[in-house]
């Protein structure tokens, strides 16, 4: 193997850090060439990547976490960047999650929704980045946005009126849970005055309301992930 990238571990994931004077294909062939010969160390895990050492374009990282999945059985959660308070939002987040838990259920979409993109699911589903202005994800189960949610999320959609909608960061004012869409009701709590803080919208009576999440909401969250 070569020296064009190293990996280390870090809380809940794996930094890999970047040669930057090598050419970019040489540094994903290394790459995938470590992640292929440590297969059976990281079996199947569920991790948070972060890459470090090298400035990349959208493209070059989608292509890196390409070959991760290519080359072992790793399910990339995420991954992180320059935005460090959202960083640090996923993972206290993330921490709720039991990660020996089967995904199989829910579906995963990495990336973000665009204006005028509709994204849908069957099933709960877990998006890993921003739902942008016009753009929409409903689902009949839970939706979980890894990111912001500037456009419009509707969960619940068959009618589902326990479903919950949960961002990091919330920019809307329009939410759905089963048949009740509108703007929503936010309950401001002493510790999100002047903070970003995760939400999580649902159904109280015929209302959709939004608070920050808090230990209880939390523990809501993992009932109804389970």
């Amino acid at each position: 193997m070569g020296n064009l990238c190293k990996i280390k571990g870090m809380r809940d994931g794996i930094v890999i850090k970047l040669d930057d004077k090598a050419d970019f294909n040489e540094v994903y062939n290394d790459m995938c060439d470590k992640f292929r010969e440590s297969s059976n160390y990281f079996k199947n895990a569920s991790l948070i990547i972060g890459f470090e050492g090298r400035k990349l374009t959208e493209e070059e990282e989608n292509k890196l976490v390409d070959g991760i999945c290519l080359n072992s059985d790793i399910n990339v959660l995420c991954v992180i960047g320059d935005d460090d308070k959202k960083d640090e939002m996923f993972l206290r987040l993330k921490k709720h999650f039991d990660p020996t838990h089967n995904y199989k259920d829910k579906q995963f979409y990495k990336g973000s929704v665009r204006s005028h993109e509709h994204l849908e699911s069957d099933q709960t589903i877990v998006v890993l980045g921003d739902i942008n202005p016009g753009g929409i994800v409903s689902s009949k189960g839970n939706i979980i946005i890894l990111g912001t949610l500037y456009g419009t999320a509707h969960a619940g959609t068959d009618g589902n009126t326990s479903a919950i909608v949960v961002c990091l960061d919330m920019k809307t004012s329009r939410v759905g849970i089963a048949d009740t869409i509108a703007d929503i009701t936010y309950k401001n709590t002493v510790f999100s005055k002047n903070k970003v803080m995760p939400k999580i919208s649902f159904l109280e009576g015929r209302e959709v309301v939004t608070e920050d999440i808090t230990r209880d909401l939390l523990n809501l969250i993992a009932m109804q992930l389970n």
